[in-house]
């Protein structure tokens, strides 16, 4: 009866240290499995995921970032670094 008492606590402890391993891998892809739709640098990837940010509309600013995500950058020398779309005056 004490051992199986033991052997039963080791099993638990064994199965805990494994599922906290497998917690702690890197992802590929996002939380569900999937790839990343893009590639980026590391140091912006989301921690969770492991995924890119979004660019909504293509212009290199990631949304996060970005003054108008959904217009792009008008790249003209005049406050490109907004993500706005812009006319020089």
């Amino acid at each position: 009866m004490e051992l199986q008492k033991k052997e039963i606590g080791l099993l638990n402890c064994l199965f805990v240290f494994f599922i906290l391993q497998v917690s702690c891998l890197p992802l590929s892809g996002d939380a569900r499995g999937e790839e990343c739709p893009r590639q980026c640098e590391e140091d912006v990837r989301d921690p969770v995921t492991g995924c890119c940010p979004s660019d909504s509309d293509g212009d290199g600013f990631y949304d996060q970032d970005d003054a108008c995500p959904t217009q792009p950058e008008t790249r003209n020398g005049y406050q490109d670094g907004d993500g706005c779309p812009d006319t020089v005056p």
